[in-house]
């Protein structure tokens, strides 16, 4: 059963507020009573830290490793996934999934993932991947190629991330990229 989405609102103003630390911490299993510091490059929640918010306290992780190499769709078909907000991955994440049903492609990938005891992963838009291609760094095992993130640009094209020149842009659905499964606390 999936989790109940967090309704963390992100907003992409204030990415800038979001510095890498030099010296990531491991995740750790600290006391609910203390507070607990967090910074980009944390394992923390299942995952690696790639944005915090100004608050500090909310914010995204990436899965530390690829899912895959899979299409976009397998269907040339317009699903309304249009967001690039910062936020809004889920959403398109759950657009594209409502559309194309049962399979293996990027969004049904990200959203079936159980992860680390975490269920509720999900293909970022554009400029959620884009902030994690900014701090892939702290990863440091992104492969120099195409990850597609959550924008259906038309029936036939698919937005992408490109891990080796940051550049954005649209490829062919149905053709195979790397994706990378994110979530929201």
């Amino acid at each position: 059963m999936k989790k109940a989405a967090n309704d963390t609102a992100l907003s992409f103003a204030s990415i800038a507020e979001a510095q890498p630390t030099e010296n990531p911490i491991a995740e750790s299993n600290v006391d609910a009573a203390q507070p607990v510091t967090l910074s980009i490059g944390q394992k923390y929640q299942g995952g690696i830290i790639f944005y915090l918010d100004g608050t500090q306290t909310n914010g995204l992780i990436a899965a530390e490793e690829d899912q895959g190499h899979y299409p976009w769709s397998f269907y040339y078909t317009f699903t309304g996934a249009t967001s690039s907000d910062f936020g809004s991955g889920k959403q398109n994440t759950e657009a594209i999934i409502n559309s194309e049903g049962e399979g293996q492609y990027a969004a049904r990938i990200c959203y079936n993932l159980e992860l680390n005891g975490y269920d509720d992963w999900y293909l970022g838009s554009r400029n959620e991947m884009l902030i994690l291609y900014q701090n892939r760094q702290k990863f440091g095992n992104f492969l120099k190629d195409l990850y597609w993130h959550s924008i259906g640009a038309d029936g036939v094209y698919a937005g992408y991330q490109d891990f080796n020149t940051g550049n954005s842009g649209s490829y062919v659905k149905t053709s195979p990229a790397y994706i990378r499964a994110i979530r929201s606390f």
